[in-house]
């Protein structure tokens, strides 16, 4: 066999192959998912298939507002994940805090500690220096000043110094055994007055000797001790006194409203056990007022919280719990935070107003912007059902006209009209489906062998009219009859047994070309001549 005919053989083999898988594709579902938003978006064009339906779809306004908002959405997510990162920041911070301020209260125990331990005695003016009185069977001692002959105070100075000792009614009596053993304690409460105004969370600093009396800062703290209370803390199964081993750490106790102290706030209480020659002397007491300690900060939207977790466990809203830790303190407690996210995105909101703002101005005009290549899309698919035919793709008669307003021509001009002869006898036998698959190979034939500077369109039926310009005649003859012969030739593809085409070719100077009606006119006069003169042939 030649090898011209190798190759012609080759090319009906590859013909044959793609039109199969053709046939076995559902090519309009393929030219709707990938070719029509191309199309449009790079030359506003029609494919030939019908994609009214995903039209539809893509034009809808509904899809042009949510995907900026998705976008939008999306960052307002990322900017709030942020701040959530951003607020576990800050209650790391936060818990440091607290670990510090508990430590500094910790040394301030240790110091007291030390002075008791390290006592010495005192003068008996500094005990004659204090003013009793018996109140509701409970003796109050509290710092005197002393006054001048003018009625000026002398020791004004003395005015910071906020304690009082309560104890039982022998504390009043100074030849008693009890108010001899304060006057040994007395230089503890200057030291006491001095320590609980450090931090503005402390609420006040106690020494509760088992003897049966408390030094304690400031005076307005003790000042409600009933003789019961008293009673109380001489009894070796008091509560507070448990667990205070000379070896023992830091004690925590709360958080808890003391009722023995009569106060109302919810504290902690940091205690500490006083021994001397291993004989327990008594417990030192410094108070913190929770709500203080834990929301200083006014950054958070919501609340730290303090539990103690051997009697309460942690609620399902805590976030970020943190167990504190300190070498020398007992703790068996956790801070959380409580997460409420509506505060939480507000506040947000509040912080990040600006960027949201120009987050919301940038989803306008993203929308704006998508609306109005939307309208441009339509209109050129519009304008492009106006001029193309539906089924080919190819040109209409308006759209073939359109082209020819527009397009510059060469010397010559060839106005062709095409015809599949006997193509009723197709549909009759074969089936308008196999018609209409005729019909779009036709389109398709001659668009591949045509150059892009010239055009074909379907006038209607099995009827088509080519455009070809070049710059001599006998280049466009030789052309058509090329077009013509590889229609026929390569028909069998399509449809069993094949089919033929006839034409009629008007080649005209380009100055002739005014006219285009007669022209179309005088071609379709030489198609009838060459379907009655036996088909399968041009006329020129």
């Amino acid at each position: 066999m030649h090898i011209s005919e190798h190759i012609h053989q080759f090319h009906i083999t590859k013909i044959n192959s793609y039109y199969l898988f053709i046939s076995n594709f559902d090519i309009s579902r393929c030219f709707q998912i990938f070719v029509v938003p191309l199309c449009i978006t790079l030359k506003g064009t029609t494919p030939s298939l019908s994609v009214y339906p995903l039209m539809k779809t893509y034009f809808a306004v509904k899809g042009r507002l949510l995907t900026p908002l998705v976008f939008a959405f999306a960052l307002v997510g990322i900017l709030f994940e942020g701040h959530i990162r951003q607020l576990e920041r800050k209650l790391n911070e936060e818990y440091e805090r607290i670990e510090r301020e508990f430590f500094r209260a910790s040394k301030m125990l240790t110091i007291l500690d030390y002075s008791l331990n390290n006592y010495i005695k005192v003068r008996q003016s500094l005990r004659l220096a204090h003013t009793t009185e018996i109140v509701n069977g409970v003796c109050h001692m509290r710092p005197k000043l002393a006054v001048t002959d003018d009625g000026e105070n002398s020791q004004a100075h003395l005015q910071a110094l906020e304690y009082i000792i309560v104890g039982d009614k022998a504390l009043c009596d100074r030849n008693s055994t009890l108010h001899h053993e304060v006057g040994f304690r007395i230089a503890l409460a200057p030291v006491i007055s001095l320590l609980h105004d450090l931090d503005e969370y402390l609420i006040g600093v106690h020494y509760i000797d088992p003897s049966g009396y408390i030094i304690s800062s400031p005076d307005t703290l003790s000042i409600n001790v009933t003789a019961d209370m008293l009673e109380k803390i001489q009894s070796p199964s008091w509560d507070v006194y448990q667990n205070l081993r000379e070896d023992q750490l830091i004690k925590v106790r709360g958080p808890t409203v003391l009722q023995e102290l009569q106060s109302t706030e919810r504290l902690v209480s940091l205690m500490l056990p006083v021994y001397a020659n291993h004989q327990f002397k008594g417990v030192i007491s410094l108070n913190i007022m929770l709500d203080k300690l834990l929301n200083a900060n006014q950054r958070l939207a919501g609340r730290l919280h303090f539990i103690d977790t051997q009697t309460t466990s942690l609620p399902e809203n805590a976030f970020q719990p943190y167990s504190l830790r300190d070498a020398g303190i007992s703790f068996h407690h956790t801070v959380y935070y409580d997460m409420n996210w509506w505060y939480e995105f507000c506040q947000f909101v509040s912080l990040k107003r600006s960027t949201l703002i120009l987050i919301t101005l940038m989803y306008l005009l993203a929308v704006t912007f998508f609306l109005f290549m939307n309208t441009r899309h339509a209109k050129s698919y519009y304008e492009g059902l106006a001029v193309r035919d539906p089924l080919t793709g190819l040109r209409n008669r308006r759209g073939f006209e359109v082209f020819l307003e527009r397009t510059p021509h060469q010397s010559y001009v060839a106005i062709a009209m095409f015809d599949i002869d006997d193509f009723k006898a197709i549909n009759d036998h074969f089936g308008h489906d196999v018609g209409d698959d005729v019909i779009r190979y036709v389109g398709d034939q001659i668009r591949c062998h045509i150059r892009t500077t010239d055009t074909v369109a379907r006038y209607g039926g099995e009827e088509f009219v080519l455009y070809l310009t070049a710059e001599r005649e006998s280049h466009l003859r030789k052309t058509l009859l090329r077009i013509k012969d590889a229609l026929s030739e390569e028909s069998k593809v399509v449809v069993e047994g094949g089919f033929t085409i006839s034409g009629g070719v008007e080649i005209v100077p380009c100055s002739e070309l005014c006219d285009i009606d007669a022209i179309l006119k005088s071609a379709d006069e030489k198609l009838y001549i060459a379907k009655e003169s036996g088909k399968n042939q041009l006329i020129f």
